[in-house]
This record gives structure tokens, sequence and C-alpha cells, in this order.
């Protein structure tokens, strides 16, 4: 299916959902909307309905929709001045699927956060929240000891498939280094924003 106001470029794979300029695998935006809190508002001839991205994305390629919906758009909350994300992958090849990911969105304030949202993909069926590592980080903000503390956490909360590319144990490792680095990416937007005002 493909969500209303898309731009079809070339060939979609058969049982695949799309949507976007240019119209894109809406599983490749699952981590995004994850991260975001989005909603997807889905409409049929019987109305429109609210569906949260952690409801919406029930397993590889599989997605909430009943027979006869489609998606018309997705909405996120507006973000705050303090707010920040980051998305940070690791790949074969550029373009590739990712092996470990994770997308960031957090309310930043020097080194403090809040509501920080940690989606990990490329681990599992469907992107995964980490409420754990996020309160973590929270608890300690951007400093060497909050995300040793993130890591921590994280080790213990994800339970990774493995896959084609590698082990539980290798899916679980990647998605320590993929959080210390977006997490890196995430201190330097903000200091990088703190100097620019």
């Amino acid at each position: 299916s493909v969500g209303v106001g898309s731009l079809i470029k070339g060939r979609l794979d058969p049982w695949t959902i799309y949507a976007g300029v240019p119209a894109k695998p809406l599983r490749e935006r699952s981590r995004a909307c994850l991260a975001l809190e989005a909603q997807m508002i889905v409409a049929s001839a019987a109305g429109e309905r609210r569906i949260p991205a952690a409801s919406f994305f029930t397993g590889l390629l599989e997605t909430a929709l009943a027979d006869g919906e489609m998606i018309v758009a997705i909405a996120c909350p507006a973000r705050g001045a303090q707010d920040r994300s980051v998305l940070y992958e690791i790949a074969r090849r550029s373009g590739d699927y990712a092996m470990a990911g994770v997308a960031i969105r957090s309310t930043v304030a020097g080194t403090a956060t809040q509501n920080t949202r940690l989606a990990f993909f490329g681990l599992a069926d469907t992107a995964v929240l980490a409420p754990r590592a996020a309160a973590a980080m929270d608890a300690q903000g951007l400093t060497r000891d909050g995300i040793a503390a993130a890591k921590a956490a994280l080790a213990t909360e994800l339970q990774p498939n493995a896959d084609q590319h590698g082990s539980a144990d290798m899916k679980r490792h990647l998605a320590g280094v993929v959080l210390e680095r977006a997490l890196a990416q995430l201190v330097d937007t903000t200091t990088s924003r703190g100097a620019a005002a």
C-alpha cells in the first residue's frame, strides 16, 4: 500500500507499505516514528483512527492496518527549543539494512537530559524502545558516567535476534556501540547549538 501524497519514482515491492516523497518503505521509518512518539493516522471507508507507532509496527513487514485502511498522515508531537534527535546506524555497506542502529530523541539542557527515548532497530523484527537505558541516561545526563550507565542498562534490557549479520551477543554489543556513538553526536549537536546561541 502507498500513503496518500507519496511520490512513486519506480517499481514498488509487493506486500510493503510505502510513504513519503519519494516513496520509501515504511519499515525504514519505524525507528524514527517510535523515537518521536508518532501516531499513524489511518483511514478507510469506515472512518479515521490514530495508531501509536509503538502499536502500529507489529512484526517484520507487518502492521496494525486493517483491511481497507491506508496511512493518510503521520503526526509527531511538536518539538521544543531544547529537543534534540540523532539517528545512528551500522551497516555492512552504504544503503544496506542496518545491522544495528538507534534513533534518539531527548530534551537537553547543558548535560542534563529529560524524556529521552531510545528506539533501536536492526535487532528484532521491529524497532524496540529501551526505557531502562533512557531512564539511566536521564538520571545522569550526557556525562561519561551517564553514557556508561545507559550502556550497562541496555546490555540487560535488549534481547536481540540472531540473523544473517551475526549472533544475538554480537547484536547486543553493536547496540552499545551505536548508543555510545549516537550520544556523542547528541553532545556535539548540543555543544554546537549552544555556541551558536
